[in-house]
């Protein structure tokens, strides 16, 4: 089976496509990439060098994938984002690459992500986790599985969500949230 590509997608020859997937106008793929099988990338979305996508995700329109990290220590070095199976992305979601070569961004498989959130370089997101609109994550942060972070939360560096937990909309943390509570305000 083999994948509709629009004609107006900007994808590299050096780019691996997987069976069945459809690629609409003006996405952007550059050199370094893989999509597995069966995604759906919508018009408007660029995925960047390093970005090892699993199979069944749907990127929505103006998202960002393996965009380059804005931390000051990057110097430009090989990183890479994986991304597992499964995940919607919607609109004008941007997930960072890692900073360091050899090191990896990674979100697992089953996960939603609202317009607008932003997931930064080093962070590692487990499976079926949510996030909600504008929801921001600062680098090298680790969500547990099946985690919410709801609307317009900050989650500052360095910090850990567990699995299970739930922040309250509007949250600003910069402190450890454990597994199985609900956490709000500003911690």
């Amino acid at each position: 089976m083999s994948s509709e590509i629009s004609p107006k997608a900007d994808i590299s020859p050096k780019a691996k496509i997987g069976d069945g997937c459809k690629i609409f106008p003006f996405v952007y793929i550059e050199d370094d990439v893989v999509i597995g099988d069966n995604c759906v990338i919508f018009p408007f979305v660029s995925i960047l060098n390093g970005t090892r996508m699993g199979n069944g995700n749907k990127i929505h329109q103006g998202s960002v994938l393996a965009a380059l990290p804005q931390d000051f220590e990057f110097v430009g070095e090989k990183s890479e984002l994986i991304i597992g199976d499964n995940n919607i992305i919607r609109e004008n979601v941007v997930i960072n690459r890692a900073t360091h070569r050899g090191c990896k961004t990674v979100l697992g498989s089953n996960n939603f992500l609202m317009e607008g959130a932003h997931i930064s370089h080093d962070t590692v997101v487990g499976n079926r986790c949510v996030f909600g609109y504008g929801a921001k994550v600062a680098g090298d942060c680790n969500i547990g599985t099946g985690a919410i972070i709801s609307s317009n939360v900050v989650e500052k560096a360095n910090t850990r969500v567990g699995e299970y937990a739930v922040v309250q909309a509007g949250t600003t943390f910069s402190k450890d949230i454990p597994p199985y509570i609900i956490a709000g305000g500003h911690l």
